[in-house]
């Protein structure tokens, strides 16, 4: 128990200096925990590189997702359960380049999983109770 971190929030600084870090071990396969130790082991490896995949790649795409990119996920999450029917998760690590390569944008895992999950949210919200009931029912 005593290794277990509290979950702390990237300030500035720490934006700043994993940015300068991840210049310097860019090639490194464990550059993550190297990053870690260099900044005092205030966050873990996973923090570190969670932190850099969606919120400080240079190249990433900070902007909220056009109606055109909307699609697209819809349209590739259909695909991608048709093809996988027994895959109760969706790989949005394989969207990601999908998504590069037809936008010239980099988007992150999260963006994508936010986008996808709130817009579930949205629909469950429109459906009227006494149709889930009848539903039910049936």
């Amino acid at each position: 128990m005593e290794n277990q971190r509290t979950r702390k929030p990237f300030s500035k600084e720490d934006n700043d200096t994993l940015i300068n870090l991840m210049k310097k071990y860019i090639n490194d396969p464990c550059r993550y925990k190297k990053i870690s130790q260099e900044m005092g082991n205030k966050f873990t490896s996973k923090q570190i590189r969670q932190r850099w995949l969606n919120h400080c790649q240079d190249r990433l795409n900070k902007g909220t997702l056009e109606d055109n990119e909307k699609s697209f996920i819809i349209d590739w999450v259909e695909k991608y359960r048709s093809q996988n029917p027994f895959t109760a998760t969706i790989s949005w690590k394989k969207l990601i380049p999908e998504m590069e390569n037809s936008f010239g944008k980099l988007f992150s895992e999260s963006q994508l999983k936010n986008y996808w999950h709130s817009r579930g949210r949205q629909k469950r919200k429109k459906i009227n109770p006494l149709e889930i009931y009848d539903l039910i029912k049936r």
